[in-house]
């Protein structure tokens, strides 16, 4: 019979899905019939959540919730992960534009000289194809 956490852990079920607990539960009981406890931890995060109202198109919100469906996620983890994604994209290009300005001052280059560039760049380019 299972009573707590630490005989889940002596019998190398540690990690596995409710279905196989329950699974396990429910031949347990058979083979005892007797009482199940399985204790459930609490897990603390270090990050609390904050609970905030958005107003989306409502065929924005479908595309949303089609995607997270089709990703096994709810609507919180999959616009959780698409700000994360954005502010990161964000970032990137932020840090990119700060090397290039660095670059840029290094070597004296004003903003034409760097147009003037990118034209000649663009131009030798588009004679190539």
């Amino acid at each position: 019979m299972l009573q707590d956490r630490q005989d889940v852990q002596d019998q190398g079920r540690v990690g596995r899905d409710i279905q196989s607990v329950r699974s396990s539960a429910r031949s347990a009981l058979d083979r005892n019939r007797q009482s199940l406890y399985i204790s459930v931890k609490k897990v603390r995060t270090l990050m609390s959540t904050t609970t905030v109202n958005i107003a989306f198109q409502e065929n924005l919100l479908h595309d949303i919730d089609r995607v997270a469906r089709s990703e096994s996620r709810s609507r919180s983890e999959f616009l959780r992960e698409a700000a994360r994604a954005y502010i990161q994209r964000k970032q990137r290009w932020a840090d990119v534009f700060t090397m290039g300005r660095g670059i840029a001052k290094a070597k004296g280059l004003l903003p034409t000289d760097v147009s003037k560039e990118i034209k000649a760049h663009r131009k030798s380019k588009a004679s190539r194809s």
